[in-house]
């Protein structure tokens, strides 16, 4: 119903500001059973990607008439929470090679260091240390 939809709304937009969080509202932006917040990352030519997105779902617990006991022996009805902390895995690795150009700083790199012989005299050191 729309009074579900403005409840997730406005919760959403509180707690975006109790966290003291900038955001743009994308008025149609929302998933079928609720709307969402889209945390979308630029990658290094400057397109935007949705990586992260968290979505509240007042539908879902109404529509399978979802309820817990409370503290008070209460019967209310969740609210369903649905995240996605990367996305896709994929795109969020693409954004991230992307945005590093494939030069990954040292804790990230798959090769954290190479050794390079730059004298014969060392080359037996050089294959201990290999």
């Amino acid at each position: 119903s729309d009074e579900i939809w403005d409840l997730a709304e406005r919760s959403l937009e509180e707690a975006l500001a109790l966290k003291g969080w900038d955001h743009i509202v994308d008025d149609g932006g929302g998933a079928f059973y609720g709307p969402k917040i889209d945390i979308k990352i630029k990658d290094a030519i400057g397109r935007k990607w949705q990586c992260s997105t968290i979505q509240l779902d007042f539908n879902l617990p109404e529509r399978f008439d979802m309820e817990y006991v409370d503290e008070e022996n209460g019967r209310p009805r969740p609210i369903m929470i649905h995240r996605a902390i990367f996305g896709s895995v994929e795109r969020f690795m693409g954004v991230l090679i992307e945005s590093y150009a494939g030069l990954f700083p040292l804790w990230l790199a798959p090769v954290q260091a190479r050794i390079v012989v730059v004298n014969d005299s060392v080359e037996e050191q050089v294959a201990h240390a290999k």
